[in-house]
């Protein structure tokens, strides 16, 4: 099996680019700190805010981007209704952004950043 590194991918610097909070900062260094183990070089762009972010990319400033198909599908595609299941998501994102963009995603993560409300009990129950 042949690897991106072998096959001469590795002479141009590689940017990566995050944005400006720490699941991204630390998102970007995993990717940066696994491409220079495969001998790449690599520069890292972090700390953009999310549209700054997506501008850049689609710029080519930098060339790959931990991102969010949420974040893709309310503010880069304003999709009309909101759509809950993970895999329909990302199969519209992939579709969307490959033909509207020439952006390829890559395969989903394990990583899930869904957010919910914390109220304490006492204020629940007085509601």
């Amino acid at each position: 099996s042949g690897s991106l590194a072998a096959s001469g991918a590795e002479t141009k610097k590689i940017v990566v680019g995050s944005k400006d909070f720490t699941e991204q900062y630390v998102l970007g260094s995993l990717v940066t700190l696994l491409l220079e183990e495969h001998g790449f070089q690599v520069e890292q762009k972090s700390g953009m805010a999310s549209a700054i972010a997506r501008v850049a990319h689609l710029s080519d400033q930098i060339d790959i981007l931990p991102d969010y198909t949420g974040t893709a599908g309310g503010t880069y595609f304003k999709y009309p209704e909101k759509i809950n299941d993970p895999v329909e998501l990302y199969e519209m994102v992939k579709k969307d952004d490959l033909e509207q963009n020439n952006m390829v995603w890559m395969g989903r993560t394990s990583f899930n950043n869904t957010y919910a409300l914390a109220i304490k009990k006492d204020m629940v129950d007085a509601m």
